[in-house]
């Protein structure tokens, strides 16, 4: 069921909207009218300005939606039961929180959200319909997630997908503005994971086999605890330092230039496999005693 007039979208913020006093008294929500939008040059300006295509206004007006909803501040829709979201937001220029909730779809979310925002702690197992940009956090962490796919691009803050059951770091944001956070998910390999994390890198609990396609750039530091496959590095490593290390120290190294260091010792291997699967043992050991120098 769509909820179609002004009233009618009105009571629903009231009952659901944990900030909607305020808003009210500050005139937050704006309605705007689907058959101003599409009838009239609004429309190509929407469009031109949002990236989005035609086919997400004529999906809404299908659908029986008569108004879309701007919120000129924060939307809070904490520990609720809501199943379905019955009006469709736009714009949010603060946060839009929605977490602790019994939601199956992100159908109704802002496309647009300018704080924070949050959709933990559902029943979602697609991020379809969800925010094309957050400027803040991002968390869709204790939910059903098999895939980040129609996540946005880019993070101004912090990014949380834990506690999902997340296979591949595919479509997950490239430009994160603050920490990642993936554990407690199933993820084996680093590939597609991002690029630039402008703080920590948490990534325990998986089921990672190799630190081929670390990222580029982390701030601050990784943890990889519990990730029992990639003890074959200390089992390996010629290294007496590495080897006096416990295995839960070894996970747990926040020293960038250390892991950097193992990522590249496994490139140079990678790359040398042919010619050191030609050496004899000895020169195999020989082999890695000069790598681990470079």
């Amino acid at each position: 069921m769509i909820l179609k007039t002004k009233d009618e979208i009105l009571n629903w913020l009231k009952k659901y909207d944990g900030d909607f006093e305020k808003n009210i008294q500050n005139n937050a929500y704006e309605f705007i009218d689907m058959h101003d939008i599409m009838n009239s040059s609004l429309l190509k300006e929407l469009i031109k300005k949002d990236n989005l295509a035609l086919d997400y206004f004529e999906e809404l007006k299908s659908e029986g939606h008569q108004y879309i909803v701007n919120v000129n501040g924060n939307c809070n829709i904490y520990f609720g039961s809501l199943e379905k979201i019955l009006i469709q937001f736009y714009h949010v220029d603060g946060f839009f929180a929605c977490s602790h909730n019994r939601l199956t779809s992100l159908k109704g979310f802002p496309q647009y959200v300018g704080g924070d925002f949050y959709c933990s702690h559902n029943r979602l197992t697609s991020l379809e319909y969800g925010p094309q940009s957050v400027g803040g956090e991002f968390s869709c962490s204790h939910n059903q997630l098999t895939s980040l796919e129609y996540c946005p691009k880019s993070i101004g803050g912090n990014f949380y997908c834990e506690d999902n059951q997340l296979i591949s770091f595919r479509y997950c944001p490239q430009s994160v503005g603050g920490d990642f956070t993936c554990f407690n998910n199933k993820l084996t390999s680093l590939k597609y994971s991002p690029q630039h994390i402008n703080g920590y890198f948490f990534c325990s609990n998986n089921q990672l086999i190799s630190l081929e396609y670390f990222p580029e750039i982390v701030t601050k530091g990784v943890y990889l605890q519990n990730n029992e496959k990639l003890l074959k590095y200390k089992k390996d490593s010629n290294d007496i330092h590495i080897q006096k290390m416990s295995d839960d120290e070894f996970l747990d190294q926040r020293n960038l230039s250390f892991w950097k260091q193992l990522h590249l010792i496994e490139k140079i291997m990678k790359e040398n496999s042919k010619i050191i699967d030609d050496l004899d043992l000895n020169e195999k050991q020989e082999n890695n005693q000069f790598i681990k120098k470079i």
